[in-house]
């Protein structure tokens, strides 16, 4: 797999349904008591974006962006209109295995802090204090005492199918044909 460094059409963003999902295995003993374990460290983000597409524009514009990825083949930016921004005190840099830096966004509510690493921050709207240099395809700094940041960031997604499952649809009112595509599920990818 490779990577397009390009953003899914910015046409497509007002219709779009989706966000974060966790796995969670769960079991229930004879007794009545649960056990559950958590399967994974962070979660995955997923997206239905066909109620998104809008016009024969819009059609046409993730038409040609899905023909450009193979469909499913490689991974692409996606901007997450619900979640893109980091503001000041959201803005985390954590350490990896490597000792190498990662840029970060804190979730906090009540005692509690979730830190989702960023690979993908948008070039030009980052601001890191303490310094460094950032790499805009993976989120990594190097060099600097680098303590948070702010600025944007996209979500590292792909095609959930390589099928394009397209509808003529006629509306009534309007000169010509409507294109709808039946299902634009994407998923998030773990760089």
């Amino acid at each position: 797999m490779s990577f397009f460094e390009e953003r899914f059409p910015p046409c497509i963003k007002f219709g779009v349904t989706g966000g974060p999902r966790f796995s969670t295995s769960k079991a229930t003993s004879q007794n009545g008591f649960t056990s559950k374990q958590r399967n994974w460290l962070y979660p995955l983000q997923s997206y239905q974006a066909a109620n998104a597409i809008k016009s024969e524009a819009d059609f046409e514009a993730v038409r040609a962006f899905f023909y450009n990825v193979y469909g499913g083949f490689d991974g692409f930016r996606f901007k997450d209109w619900s979640d893109y921004k980091v503001a000041d005190g959201q803005g985390a840099i954590i350490t990896l295995d490597d000792d190498s830096k990662q840029l970060a966004r804190a979730y906090t509510y009540g005692a509690r802090t979730f830190i989702r690493p960023i690979s993908k921050p948008v070039p030009g709207t980052v601001t890191i204090t303490g310094g460094g240099t950032l790499d805009y395809t993976t989120g990594l700094i190097d060099g600097g005492t680098p303590t948070s940041w702010v600025g944007e960031f996209d979500v590292p997604v792909e095609f959930a199918e390589d099928l394009m499952d397209v509808e003529v649809v006629n509306r009534s009112g309007t000169k010509g044909l409507f294109l709808s595509w039946a299902s634009l599920q994407l998923q998030e990818i773990r760089l």
